[in-house]
């Protein structure tokens, strides 16, 4: 009976943490797939403004053509204009021009013979743009010297000089082959960033897409999708990515992790519950011995000692359990490192799952030494009048290497000396000088200046000035909080933790930090101390 019952609280407890840690990986999953839509919409918009923009660029030559004419209609120079125009812009197949909305001239006539003479008044959009007097934009369609365009038609009004009124002399019409606008916009980029696109008209004929250009044959997952507004079109822009938004990879060594650890603790619970049904066994039979013989109080006091030493270890196994997780992580590193060397024959797609594991692996390895750093910031102070400078230049020659590979300069003055732990002084400096070296923009060299005052107050003021990327002003207050990141790991390393440890650091120091920065600007980060601490 008592096995049953042990058995049954098993697994509840395998189920209860089974649970959780589905729970978990849904979570972790779902704010991926966040970031990487979000990643993907971003991409996705770039290359659907760099597409309206050529697009409109290219369609802007029939408004050029609709100005010449207007200073002379016969137009004799129309094949050279066409041609500069074409040349000029990009992405154009061919100009026309159509007095009384019949096509009378091509640029270039070869291969659109047949289009000479096409009346357009018979098409409903050209009727259409001749009564709005606007731009109007029709496709996409296949192209008899194959090829798929979309055209523009503008309508050209010009003044009656007896009468003074406009009337409608024709068209000027701009043939935007497909395939050269979107080379010119690079939409095949998408590929070499691993996401598969589709490119579609947003108004859906009888419930039918038309799809413009499409990186392949493939059905896109739950794409992110943009909308590209053109004149009196709409196209949207859909992506997605190649291994989709939950790569299966992360699935399987998310569950991996999580049933070794409902397995482990389930263990762990089994030991516990079996642990616990023999100490009360042992009661059980002390107290029977307890009314038989004289010397049963002597045996429950010896087994008494016994489970508080239990207890002891049990409660010394739970104070050092965060400790310890470091042992198998660095198990898993470097079981990771020998595995690479071991199997060098390997395709390159399952080095880059061992690759990504190491990194998440030393990812984890860096984000428990800062939370172990965070908590030592709590230890005992030893407060001691210490000459600020001289730790100033020992964080310097410290990150000296760093200095010279960002080819960066750090200048100071007027530094004060206060009454501080010279230790976390140290970790200060270190903390906010390595932020501004970190964060400085591509191509410029960072510059920090850093100059001290005293207030009179009591307190003494630094200032860490630099010229970095800076950051707006919702975030002030964010980024000295644990964890909290304002950038991907793949463009700045780190955790999160080095401004959360300033932050401690100075509170614990009975100051304050402040931050002004504006994106681009560079930031400066004020640290105010007491020249004095209260004792």
């Amino acid at each position: 009976m008592a096995n049953k019952l042990i058995f049954l609280k098993v697994t509840i407890i395998f189920l209860l943490s089974f649970g959780i840690g589905c729970f978990v990986i849904y979570s972790l999953e779902s704010r991926r797939e966040l970031d990487s839509r979000a990643l993907a919409t971003q991409i996705a918009s770039s290359h659907a403004q760099s597409i309206e923009k050529q697009l409109s660029r290219s369609l802007s030559t029939t408004l050029a053509l609709a100005t010449i004419l207007k200073e002379n209609s016969s137009f004799p120079n129309f094949d050279s204009v066409a041609a500069d125009l074409i040349k000029r812009y990009g992405g154009i197949s061919s100009l026309q021009l159509a007095p009384d909305a019949i096509i009378r001239k091509i640029f270039p006539l070869e291969g659109n013979e047949p289009a000479i003479g096409l009346d357009l008044k018979k098409n409903p959009k050209a009727v259409a743009a001749i009564e709005t007097r606007q731009l109007m934009v029709e496709g996409p369609f296949n192209l008899i010297q194959e090829g798929v365009a979309v055209v523009g038609r503008y309508p050209v009004f010009l003044q009656n000089d007896k009468t003074g009124e406009e009337n409608f002399w024709g068209f000027t019409t701009a043939l935007i082959e497909l395939s050269q606008l979107l080379a010119i916009v690079d939409i095949h980029g998408l590929v070499s960033k691993n996401y598969h696109y589709e490119l579609s008209n947003a108004v859906f004929i009888k419930d039918k897409k038309t799809i413009i250009a499409q990186s392949g044959s493939e059905t896109l997952e739950n794409p992110v999708s943009v909308e590209v507004q053109v004149a009196n079109e709409k196209w949207l822009l859909s992506i997605s990515p190649k291994s989709g938004w939950y790569p299966f990879f992360y699935l399987v060594w998310e569950g991996f992790l999580v049933f070794i650890f409902c397995g482990t603790l389930s263990y762990m619970g089994y030991r516990h519950l079996c642990r616990t049904e023999d100490l009360k066994r042992a009661n059980l039979k002390m107290t029977q011995e307890i009314n038989q013989r004289k010397r049963a109080e002597e045996r429950v006091m010896v087994h008494a000692e016994t489970l508080q030493a239990h207890n002891k270890e049990l409660e010394s196994f739970a104070s050092i359990a965060s400790h310890d997780l470091q042992e198998p992580l660095r198990k898993v590193i470097i079981f990771g490192d020998l595995l690479l060397e071991r199997t060098k024959n390997l395709d390159e797609k399952s080095r880059n799952y061992i690759e990504r594991m190491q990194k998440a692996s030393e990812r984890m390895q860096v984000f428990i030494n800062d939370l172990l750093g965070y908590s030592k910031v709590s230890s005992g102070l030893q407060f001691e009048l210490i000459h600020t400078e001289k730790i100033l230049e020992e964080v310097i020659e410290d990150l000296e290497a760093r200095i010279s590979e960002s080819g960066g300069t750090v200048e100071y003055k007027d530094i004060l000396d206060l009454e501080a732990d010279p230790f976390q002084m140290k970790q200060l400096f270190q903390n906010l000088l390595s932020n501004a070296l970190k964060y400085h923009k591509e191509g410029v060299p960072p510059v920090v200046n850093i100059h001290g005052k005293s207030l009179d107050n009591g307190m003494v003021q630094l200032f860490f000035e630099d010229n970095g990327i800076g950051l707006e002003e919702k975030y002030r207050k964010q980024i000295f909080k644990p964890f909290q990141r304002l950038h991907g790991r793949s463009a700045y390393a780190g955790t999160g933790m080095g401004l959360a440890i300033c932050k401690k650091i100075i509170e614990r120091h009975n100051g304050e930090i402040l931050v002004e920065s504006s994106p681009g600007e560079g930031s400066v980060f004020q640290v105010i101390l007491p020249a004095k601490q209260p004792h």
